[in-house]
C-alpha cells in the first residue's frame, strides 16, 4: 500500500532497486526532475489500481505526471522520482506464511502499456522462455529471501500472497515495487499451470 516503504526496506537490506528519491513538496520534485534531466518514472506512493507509474521520457513528460499525481486528493502527497531502468520485466508470485514457509508460483509478464499510457495490465504469459533457472537463484537469493529476512526482523507476521516486479537489466536484476495481492492478469495464466490444489497452499 505504500511503494516509498517498500522502497526503503529494499535499501536497508540491500536489494538491488532503482535509484530513487521520494517527494512530498511539488516544487521539490520538479527541481529534482529538472537537475537530473534523464528518463525518469513517477511513481505514486499510494495504490493506485496498477495505473500510478508514469514514464518520464522527457523532461516535460516528468514534470506533467508529478504534478497530476501530488494533485489527486485525498491520496496526494507523495511522489517516488525513480531512474527508468531499460531490461524487460518479470512476475513473480509467492505464497508465504508467518511461519517462513514459501511455495513458489510460476514466473510471468504482464504487458501494462496501451498507447504510452499504465494500464492495470493488457495481457500476460507464462512460461517466460527468456527467465533462465539461473535468473531464479539469483532472484531468490538476492530479491526474496531478504525480504522475508525483513519480514521478521519487524515482526511483520504475514501471510498471503508476496508478488515482486522485477526488471531484468544488462547491470543485473532489480525489484521494482512489492505487492500483497495477485497481479492481474498474471494469474490467469499462472493458475492454468498449477498441477497442484491452490487452496491447499492458501488454507
Amino acid at each position: 500500500a505504500d511503494k516509498s516503504f517498500g522502497k526503503r526496506l529494499m535499501i536497508k537490506y540491500g536489494i538491488p532497486t532503482a535509484p530513487y528519491e521520494v517527494f512530498d513538496n511539488i516544487r521539490a520534485a520538479i527541481a529534482y526532475v529538472r537537475q537530473i534531466n534523464a528518463p525518469v518514472f513517477v511513481k505514486a506512493s499510494w495504490l493506485f489500481s496498477g495505473k500510478g507509474a508514469y514514464r518520464g521520457q522527457t523532461m516535460d513528460d516528468a514534470i506533467e505526471a508529478v504534478e497530476y499525481l501530488m494533485a489527486i486528493k485525498p491520496y496526494g502527497g507523495t511522489v517516488i522520482v525513480e531512474q527508468m531502468l531499460e531490461g524487460f520485466e518479470v512476475s513473480y508470485t509467492c505464497l508465504i506464511d508467518q511461519k517462513g514457509h514459501i511455495k513458489i508460483l510460476r514466473p510471468s509478464r504482464d504487458h501494462k502499456w496501451l498507447y504510452g499510457k499504465v494500464t492495470g495490465g493488457m495481457f500476460a504469459y507464462s512460461p517466460v522462455p527468456d527467465f533462465t533457472p539461473e535468473m531464479e537463484n539469483v532472484v531468490i537469493k538476492t530479491v526474496l529471501n531478504p525480504t522475508i529476512r525483513a519480514l521478521t526482523d519487524r515482526d511483520m507476521l504475514y501471510s498471503g500472497v508476496l508478488y515482486i516486479g522485477l526488471m531484468i537489466t544488462s547491470t543485473g536484476i532489480k525489484a521494482l515495487e512489492f505487492n500483497c495481492r495477485f497481479g492481474d492478469p498474471d494469474l490467469q495464466v499462472l493458475l492454468p499451470r498449477m498441477k497442484s490444489d491452490l487452496v491447499e497452499y492458501m488454507s
